[in-house]
């Protein structure tokens, strides 16, 4: 993919967010994404290729939002992206803008590479193929108030035990975390502090609490509410670890 790049864009900078999502998981592309893109200059086109429906009838999608190009399939990896006003979308169909042979089963090098690298090249995204008005959104985790308690979803879980829900200040007000950074823990109790990504983490200080837990995605989180000293309830999140534990998919 970065050979079928640089063939046409030779003054491309090529930057690499990651390698190491779960085979298929379109959600942990999303929300690896989500966390990055806005850091990113003004004008940046990310390409992203997680494609379990290659060769399918679905989309090659071309997507401008927020300042910003993507390019990808039509999964819904960039649903965050459609959350911004003024989005524009168009299906990747143009022949002069893949490569002349398409494959069944690399459309990232076939397909969605050319297409990167043409509007790296200045040209616009309406020449690439026709509107799309709908472009596939993932439904995703929810996040709720229940009386005196906000109650979200574990995503994910890093290499240092800590977990990552999917509460954030961004959807709304949250519970109040009884902790900022790790420094305020008491060691080997479980507590919850913001995240970098605006989302609450629970983390435990001095313990390997990669031993003790680890959190399946999807598994329900409590948190306390407004003015709540502590989460009423199971005092942390139980799961099973079934996976995601060792990949740091959104320190």
């Amino acid at each position: 993919m970065k050979g079928v790049i640089l063939g046409i864009c030779r003054e491309a900078r090529l930057v690499d967010l990651t390698h190491e999502v779960a085979p298929h998981d379109v959600l942990e592309g999303a929300l690896f994404l989500e966390s990055a893109w806005r850091f990113f200059p003004s004008g940046s086109i990310h390409l992203a290729v997680i494609d379990p429906g290659v060769g399918s009838r679905r989309k090659a999608l071309g997507l401008r939002a927020g300042g910003h190009c993507f390019v990808g399939p039509d999964n819904g990896l960039f649903t965050f992206a459609l959350a911004a006003d003024g989005w524009s979308a168009v299906s990747i169909e143009a022949p002069a803008y893949r490569l002349p042979e398409v494959s069944r089963t690399f459309h990232g090098r076939d397909i969605f590479a050319p297409a990167a690298a043409h509007l790296a090249s200045g040209v616009p995204l309406e020449r690439l193929g026709p509107i799309i008005v709908d472009p596939v959104r993932l439904a995703l985790p929810y996040f709720r108030r229940e009386g005196d308690e906000v109650v979200g979803e574990v995503i994910g879980s890093d290499r240092f035990g800590n977990l990552l829900t999917y509460t954030g200040r961004h959807r709304g007000r949250t519970g109040r975390p009884r902790t900022r950074d790790y420094g305020q823990q008491l060691p080997g109790r479980s507590d919850g502090h913001p995240h970098a990504h605006h989302r609450l983490r629970w983390s435990a200080r001095d313990l390997r609490q990669k031993r003790e837990r680890s959190g399946d995605p999807g598994n329900r989180s409590r948190h306390p509410g407004e003015g709540q000293a502590s989460a009423t309830g199971s005092e942390r999140p139980s799961a099973t670890s079934k996976g995601r534990q060792d990949r740091p998919p959104w320190r």
